[in-house]
C-alpha cells in the first residue's frame, strides 16, 4: 500500500509540474512584445551648394540641413550647380539635379504595400526604388504626365517652359503616362518623351550616350549598371 501511495504522489507531482511549465510558457509567449515596423520617412542625406527645403506647402523655403526630414506637402529645391540626395527609410534613393524642385505628395507609413508619390515641379531627378516596395507604388507626377517604377532605376526630367518630359529606365520596369492616359512601358536601357501637355509619350527607344553619361555622373550608385548598357547609335 505504501508503494502505491508513493507512485500516486510521484504521478501527482509530475502532473502539477507539467501544468506549471505549460502555464509559464504561455505567460512568457503572451508577454513577448510584437515587433512593429518603424513608419517610413524621407530625409535629406546629401547637400551640395544651395539647397532649400520646406516642411509644408505654406511654409517658407529655408536652407536645408543634413538629416532634415521631408514631410508630406513639403519639398526640396536646388539652385544652380546644386545637388541633393533624399533617402526613404525603405531603401529608396532620390537624387536631385541643379535647378530642380521636388514636392512630396504622399508617403504611407506602412512598409508593405507602400504608396510613395512626388511631384516634379521643374528640373531633373534620378531614383532607385528597392524591390522591397512589394505590391506598393512609386510615382512621380508632372503637369504633362507621370511616371511609375517597379523595382529599380528611373530618371525623369520636366521643363516647365515647354511642358516637355523625358523619362529613362536604366534598369527594371518603368511606365511613362501622358495626361490623356496613353502610356509607354519601358525596360532596361530605354527612354521615352512627352512633347508637351496633352501629348502622348513616344514609343520606347534605347537610351542615348548623353543620358547614360549623366546617369554615371549624377547617380554613382548605378555606375556598374551603366557600363552594361549599349547606347543608341548617334544620329
Amino acid at each position: 500500500k505504501l508503494r502505491e501511495e508513493n507512485v500516486f504522489r510521484h504521478e501527482l507531482f509530475g502532473a502539477l509540474a507539467g501544468l506549471m511549465l505549460a502555464a509559464s510558457a504561455c505567460g512568457g509567449a503572451g508577454a513577448a512584445p510584437t515587433a512593429t515596423p518603424a513608419p517610413r520617412q524621407a530625409s535629406v542625406v546629401e547637400l551640395k551648394n544651395e539647397v532649400n527645403a520646406r516642411e509644408a506647402a505654406s511654409a517658407d523655403w529655408l536652407a536645408a540641413s543634413l538629416g532634415q526630414q521631408v514631410f508630406v506637402g513639403g519639398g526640396v529645391k536646388t539652385g544652380d550647380e546644386a545637388r541633393a540626395r533624399v533617402d526613404i527609410s525603405d531603401g529608396a534613393i532620390l537624387r536631385l539635379g541643379a535647378s530642380t524642385e521636388f514636392v512630396l505628395v504622399a508617403l504611407s507609413p506602412e512598409p508593405t504595400g507602400a504608396t510613395t508619390q512626388w511631384t516634379l515641379v521643374a528640373g531633373k531627378v534620378w531614383t532607385f526604388v528597392s524591390e522591397a516596395l512589394g505590391g506598393g507604388t512609386f510615382e512621380i507626377e508632372t503637369p504633362s504626365g507621370s511616371v511609375t517604377v517597379r523595382g529599380s532605376y528611373l530618371g525623369l526630367e520636366y521643363a516647365p517652359a515647354t511642358g516637355q518630359v523625358a523619362a529613362t529606365c536604366l534598369e527594371g520596369l518603368c511606365r511613362l503616362i501622358g495626361t490623356t492616359g496613353q502610356f509607354t512601358d519601358l525596360t532596361t536601357g530605354q527612354q521615352s518623351e512627352i512633347a508637351g501637355a496633352g501629348k502622348p509619350p513616344s514609343p520606347a527607344h534605347p537610351m542615348d550616350a548623353d543620358e547614360l553619361a549623366e546617369w554615371a555622373r549624377e547617380f554613382p550608385e548605378a555606375g556598374s549598371i551603366v557600363t552594361t548598357i549599349t547606347p543608341a547609335p548617334p544620329t
